[in-house]
């Protein structure tokens, strides 16, 4: 009988010490190996690539982005073109003195000191052609100084053209730039009918010997007194601006 309890004793410790042994497996930690990157420090540029970060496209087809370099007495390049509704990058650079240019239809007056550059951006929002010259003086030949910025509009249909009972008749005006400024601050013709503009400038004039209007390519120069002349059309009603490069004498062509 003894030997029989010590039997059931032995049994019940062994059962005791496997349950103790099971109950050691459930709870031990775990550790697994892992070569994931926590997603607090995954890489910041992980969204970006050729066409940039988050899917932004970097740049834009509209950006037209020109660098001009004035030295005396030229721009080079002398003609900028773009089309109605570009945005327009505008870089001055000087490769000798300060130069300055100037596109008054469109507000810029970029200025270099010597050596120098400057940048502005603008939308040409304006169709046609505007001239551009220096406005800072840099020298004996500062008037010859020019250029153009050709802004498209497009292809579009040619107007239809009634043929004319009479042949548009010569509109004939006269400007005179003495020492203080213009004789007249307004020239008034007729629009789609050639214009010949007759100028004239006192030889102490300064910046008005030369005389710009905007959007029908007159830049016109008159050094020693002499009479100089220009022939043009105005396309549409409306104002155009007259001035010199420097923008110190002012004016304006209005057409009906």
């Amino acid at each position: 009988m003894d030997s029989k309890k010590m039997f059931i004793g032995a049994c019940a410790l062994a059962v005791l010490f496997i349950g103790f042994l099971a109950f050691s497996a459930m709870n031990r930690p775990v550790f697994a190996a892992s070569t994931s990157v926590p997603a607090a420090i995954a890489p910041a540029t992980a969204g970006c690539g050729p066409q940039g970060c988050g899917g932004m496209a970097l740049g834009s087809p509209n950006l037209k982005e020109f660098v001009v370099v004035a030295k005396r007495f030229s721009f080079e390049p002398a003609t900028l073109s773009v089309q109605k509704g570009d945005r327009v990058r505008l870089t001055l650079k000087s490769a000798d003195v300060a130069h300055g240019l100037a596109i008054s239809e469109y507000g810029v007056d970029l200025r270099a000191g010597a050596g120098g550059q400057n940048t502005v951006e603008f939308t040409a929002d304006k169709e046609g052609t505007f001239n551009f010259a220096c406005s800072v003086y840099c020298g004996g030949g500062h008037l010859e100084m020019g250029g153009k910025l050709v802004v498209g509009g497009g292809a579009s249909a040619p107007a239809a053209q009634a043929a004319p009972a009479v042949q548009p008749q010569l509109q004939v005006v006269k400007l005179y730039a003495a020492p203080s400024g213009y004789d007249q601050n307004t020239l008034q013709v007729r629009a789609g009918q050639p214009v010949r503009l007759e100028f004239s400038a006192d030889p102490n004039a300064g910046c008005g010997r030369q005389l710009i209007i905007d959007n029908v390519g007159v830049n016109l120069i008159s050094r020693n007194g002499e009479t100089v002349s220009a022939t043009f059309t105005p396309p549409s009603p409306g104002v155009y601006r007259y001035h010199c490069s420097m923008n110190m004498f002012r004016g304006q062509l209005v057409a009906s």
